[in-house]
């Protein structure tokens, strides 16, 4: 039996006569979050931005969330921030940030906690559920909160809408979902926790390794 680190390859392999089973991998906590009450809500998008799911997020954001969040919360009621790599494969390279006051982007940053620390949310618009588990595993360990498409929940089977994250099925969903988080600070902080709890049963390199250990045994 082959592990998989991704809940949906269960299926995608049993069709081809592999047997397999999701296994959460060890990921270490990088920091914690020291964060401070917000008068305009933060929300951050990091990550490779030349990678498939980060491409389509940021169009999603820039086409449909971005003009519905703004007409929702109002001109300057909410900032998005910005960050990753490889700006000149990327979308982003083509968009005139200009004409978009509420967005900034920061480039490579090597301490991402500064960004978390600034952030209420991290987002995940794209519906493309390739390329953010580690980035969602990140946020979970962190304790800030996620707002995503539903689709990343097929690699992640542990984010679960108002349970553990912010899931939305399309653009208006999801600015109603970013909009809860802001306003809703006891289901903010709920889900926050709830989260961090996933992390430590599930991801911690601890508690992972002990499931890998008992895994392997049984195979012998």
């Amino acid at each position: 039996k082959v592990i998989v680190s991704s809940k949906s390859s269960e299926n995608n392999l049993r069709k081809i006569g592999i047997s397999s089973k999701f296994l959460p991998y060890p990921w270490p906590n990088f920091f914690p979050l020291k964060k401070k009450k917000q008068l305009v809500p933060k929300f951050l998008f990091f990550g490779n931005l030349a990678g498939l799911g980060s491409k389509s997020s940021i169009l999603e954001l820039f086409n449909n969330v971005y003009p519905l969040l703004k007409k929702e919360m109002g001109e300057g009621k909410f900032r998005i921030n910005i960050a990753g790599s490889n700006f000149e494969k990327s979308f982003l390279k083509e968009i005139p940030l200009k004409k978009f006051p509420e967005v900034s982007f920061y480039g490579y940053v090597q301490k991402l906690e500064t960004l978390f620390n600034k952030s209420m949310a991290i987002i995940f618009p794209g519906n493309i559920p390739v390329g953010n588990r580690c980035r969602l595993v990140t946020c979970m360990a962190s304790g800030l909160p996620i707002v995503a498409d539903e689709s990343c929940k097929l690699g992640n089977p542990f984010l679960v809408d108002q349970q553990t994250a912010f899931l939305a099925n399309s653009t208006k969903e999801f600015v109603r979902k970013m909009i809860l988080c802001s306003e809703n600070d006891n289901l903010r902080t709920t889900i926050t926790r709830n989260a961090k709890k996933i992390y430590k049963d599930k991801y911690l390199p601890m508690s992972a390794g002990k499931v890998f250990e008992k895994f392997i045994y049984e195979q012998n």
